[in-house]
């Protein structure tokens, strides 16, 4: 620690007494403050809301993850990318579940170590790891993916004892239907 001078040891002195006073006086005035009805059903409300919003904030990050991690996946290809190297050109299929929106589409973008697992690529990369894709039911159009779901939807509250066979036949009738447009 430094050695100061006299006068500003002085000065030191009278900023604390300084401090001190204010400090008290503030003090009194909080203390009157809250004794007023209006203001302490302000200030109660107030870290009530703003406890409400940290609350709603996580929530909304968590909550999608969460239906990924514990949804029983119906996975679909909806693209099909290449990958050419100068040598040779991977092909990589892009599944999506058509219950959750769960993708493998940001499995090549978000490899780089500036990503954490905050990031939402990476946690549905991850999520994607864990789910074991090893079923895939047909192929449709990342365009058509809504409709592809709301089919989905529909056919699983009529029949909710129905496999995923019986829905990816259903889904084959309804492309044939439609002329093959779907998917």
């Amino acid at each position: 620690m430094e050695k100061v001078s006299q006068e500003e040891l002085l000065n030191m002195k009278r900023t604390l007494e300084e401090g001190k006073k204010r400090s008290q006086i503030l003090e009194e005035e909080l203390n009157d403050l809250t004794r007023k009805t209006l203001v302490a059903k302000y200030i109660s409300l107030f870290d009530e809301y703003k406890s409400t919003l940290n609350i709603i904030k996580r929530l909304e990050e968590e909550i999608p993850y969460q239906e990924m991690l514990n949804c029983d996946h119906y996975f679909v290809i909806t693209d099909v990318e290449h990958d050419f190297d100068g040598h040779r050109t991977d092909t990589y299929n892009i599944v999506t579940c058509v219950k959750c929106g769960l993708t493998n589409r940001y499995m090549n973008d978000c490899c780089g170590s500036y990503f954490s697992f905050d990031d939402p690529y990476s946690k549905m990369n991850e999520i994607y790891k864990l789910s074991g894709c090893s079923v895939i039911h047909g192929y449709c159009d990342y365009d058509e993916l809504d409709f592809y779901k709301e089919e989905y939807d529909k056919f699983k509250e009529c029949y909710p004892n129905a496999s995923d066979d019986d829905v990816e036949n259903y889904m084959a009738l309804v492309k044939k239907i439609k002329g093959g447009k779907l998917c």
